[in-house]
């Protein structure tokens, strides 16, 4: 029997975009909370000229969980490590990011 990839399980582009636009509601919501443990993170995200910050984070997530999981896209950004470096993301602001 032949197994199918995440992807094909997750059904389609539509579906990982929306899952993708949840995931951003979430940080968004979260972040706008008063002593939210993501403000820092993510404060690029709560300026008002923010769309351009907002659509590369949806495309590049997109595009990985894309990859990741077996779709047609590739993901081109930076690796983990790399993309993280100098955040000194702190173990309260990860375990935040998970639970939105």
């Amino acid at each position: 029997m032949a197994t199918t990839s995440l992807y094909e399980r997750l059904s389609d582009l539509p579906t990982v975009s929306t899952v993708v636009d949840q995931f951003i509601t979430n940080v968004v919501t979260e972040t706008m909370m008063s002593n939210s443990k993501l403000e820092r993170t993510f404060d690029l995200l709560m300026q008002s000229d923010n769309s351009y910050h907002v659509a590369s984070l949806r495309n590049q997530l997109i595009d990985q969980i894309e990859q990741a999981t077996g779709g047609l896209l590739v993901y081109e950004g930076l690796s983990m490590p790399a993309a993280h470096r100098g955040m000194n993301v702190r173990e309260v602001e990860f375990n935040a990011l998970v639970s939105s």
